[in-house]
């Protein structure tokens, strides 16, 4: 018989998490499952749970800490090594708490700024279910407290930060208005490149710091995630010398994504060029649009006329006009047809003889 009032013994003891987690400061699943010994996700959770346990709200939830770990600053927030967590646990909570607290409210890139994650989708969501508001201040999205009380005074003070900002912006001398002055800076940025104009508008932002890339972006004329991205780009270091842009940018060709292309096209040329024998050019018969459908029809989409045309002048092909030419006495007879077919031997002949002497190298 079983004896019930024997207390089975605790097979996995959260402790071991605990003191894993004081070592690392943050750990992953797989490597909490290895400390454990096992292999279920449900008993890794278990006993995370004895331990109120912290998941970052960067990096999709990867990493786990513990409270006692976590050094907070007085947002709430703490990052180690990349991974960002919060006292308010996840981001939705997090951000909304920081727009409820906040005195003015927060833009977004200001939000991404102190949080260090795309805020995006979380502010949609927040906002769908009414959870915080918005109104556009200087042509942005201003994020304010869910209570109209709150967001009518947090949009007042902004705005009236947004006045005393504009009234003091750097570059522009008393005897400029700020009209005059944005269209001379206008006229200067027009004639950088798109990376000058980046960091330049990044190393100004910079000097004004808080709030720069909007002032800047309104200043210049340009988009304010382009003096964001030129002042991350100084920030961080990694400046690429040569080029404007990046190397290995942009949508790669045809003959890359599909290399059977050019086998499809000479198969669906083989019986429809026409051509010079002695001085090699050759065309063919159908049209780039009529070629273009039935690559289409062989399985090659994004394929278009101005493709196919690039493609045939690549390999040889003259994209010359074909114009009809009216054939004086000739008679559909047998022994007419046989002429043709004798004529059509000989070029061949002479096409394969100057292909050998093509070859060979000899005029």
């Amino acid at each position: 018989m079983y004896n019930y009032d024997i207390m089975r013994l605790e097979r996995y003891c959260p402790e071991i998490l605990k003191r894993l987690i004081k070592k690392r400061k943050i750990v992953t699943i797989s490597e909490m499952k290895e400390a454990l010994g096992t292999t279920v996700d449900a008993t890794i959770f278990r006993k995370l749970k004895k331990l109120s346990y912290l998941r970052s709200y960067s990096h999709r939830g990867k990493y786990y800490t513990v409270p006692q770990v976590a050094r907070f600053n007085e947002q709430g927030l703490w990052c180690y090594r990349d991974a960002h967590f919060s006292t308010h646990r996840s981001l939705l909570k997090t951000i909304e708490h920081l727009v409820e607290q906040s005195s003015e409210g927060y833009f977004e890139l200001e939000l991404e700024s102190l949080l260090h994650v795309g805020i995006r989708v979380a502010v949609l969501k927040l906002l769908r279910e009414d959870r915080i508001s918005r109104q556009k201040v200087s042509g942005c999205y201003l994020y304010c407290s869910s209570d109209a009380k709150t967001a009518k005074l947090q949009y007042c003070a902004r705005e009236e930060r947004e006045k005393i900002s504009d009234s003091t912006l750097e570059g522009i001398g008393s005897e400029v208005s700020f009209l005059e002055g944005k269209t001379l800076v206008e006229s200067f940025v027009s004639i950088l490149d798109e990376k000058q104009r980046r960091l330049y508008a990044g190393l100004e932002s910079i000097k004004l710091g808080r709030g720069g890339d909007k002032k800047i972006a309104r200043l210049f004329g340009i988009d304010v995630h382009t003096a964001a991205k030129g002042r991350a780009e100084l920030s961080s270091g990694e400046l690429q010398m040569n080029g404007v842009r990046r190397t290995g940018g942009g949508r790669k060709c045809l003959e890359k994504k599909t290399p059977e292309i050019r086998a499809l096209i000479e198969t669906l040329m083989e019986h429809e060029t026409a051509g010079d024998p002695m001085n090699g050019l050759k065309w063919t018969r159908k049209t780039t649009q009529n070629l273009s459908t039935e690559l289409r029809a062989l399985g090659i989409e994004s394929v278009n006329r101005t493709t196919v045309a690039r493609l045939l002048k690549g390999v040889g092909y003259s994209l010359k006009v074909n114009h009809k030419k009216k054939a004086l006495g000739v008679k559909k007879t047998p022994e007419a047809r046989a002429q043709r077919d004798q004529q059509f031997k000989k070029f061949k002949h002479l096409n394969r003889i100057r292909n050998q002497f093509v070859t060979k190298g000899n005029p």
